[in-house]
């Protein structure tokens, strides 16, 4: 849960600066996230390369 805190608190910090964000991680971390409220939609890339992609085509 303590990292579910931190990217949740990261990412709003983030929104707050207008900084693109993309999150990236294991199945494992995937997975825990869908057990919160507040993380359920989260979507996590397999790789660097592939969040950078994601930020691109925003």
């Amino acid at each position: 849960m303590d990292i579910i805190k931190l990217i949740h608190d990261t990412m709003n910090i983030c929104k707050e600066m207008t900084l693109a964000h993309a999150l990236v991680g294991g199945q494992k971390l995937a997975h825990e996230c869908k057990s919160f409220e507040e993380s359920k939609d989260w979507n996590f890339f397999e790789s660097i390369e592939q969040a950078k992609e994601h930020i691109l085509k925003k």
